[in-house]
């Protein structure tokens, strides 16, 4: 920080804390009360450097489940980390709003159905992390602090040229050109709408 001091404005420390790939610890559980046990070791150093850096949460992968030892339901995660005293330690809170090929508006819970959608995640199985509308309400109403959205955006195969399913990425199969740029103004919008 004392390198940058007055270049960068800010900080996200970390990233994807709720993967096993992202964050290794010797206990089989990935939880959020152990990244604030790293913040509240990093903060005060980050702070004594430059007290004017704002410091970003580092953003969670929106996942949606927990499996043992690889992963934590991000809305669980969070659970953990406004549990464990979180909030204070940062400015802000890091946010990954995917839109997968779901548009911004559509909550997970609100029925909505592409029919013509090959990637069935968001309508076959519906949960939370699908969503960009419900993963940042459902941060912001737990945590009650400012978003700084890290990841933002719908991903398009439209008009590459390429075949077959992207490994992990079969959704963008699903958007347009034209879905990817209105669902970006729309979730721009939501966004300073929720301030």
């Amino acid at each position: 920080t004392a390198r940058y001091k007055g270049c960068v404005q800010a900080l996200e420390v970390w990233n994807e804390m709720n993967l096993d790939r992202e964050w290794q610890t010797p206990r089989a559980k990935i939880v959020g009360s152990e990244y604030v046990t790293f913040l509240k070791a990093v903060v005060p150093a980050i702070r004594a450097k430059d007290p004017s850096m704002m410091v970003v949460m580092g953003a969670l992968s929106p996942v949606g489940a927990t499996v043992e030892g690889k992963y934590t339901d991000d809305f669980v995660y969070m659970d953990q980390f406004v549990a464990a005293g979180g909030p204070a330690l940062v400015d802000c809170v890091g946010v990954h709003l995917n839109g997968f090929n779901l548009p911004p508006d559509k909550a997970w819970d609100s029925g909505y159905n592409d029919t013509t959608a090959k990637f069935r995640g968001p309508f076959d199985n519906p949960n939370h992390s699908w969503s960009f509308i419900s993963t940042i309400k459902g941060y912001r109403e737990r945590t009650n602090k400012p978003m700084c959205v890290t990841e933002f955006g719908w991903a398009s195969m439209d008009g590459l040229g390429l075949t077959g399913d992207p490994p992990g990425f079969g959704f963008a199969l699903d958007n347009t050109e034209q879905e990817q740029a209105n669902w970006i103004v729309q979730g721009f919008g939501i966004l300073r709408d929720l301030g």
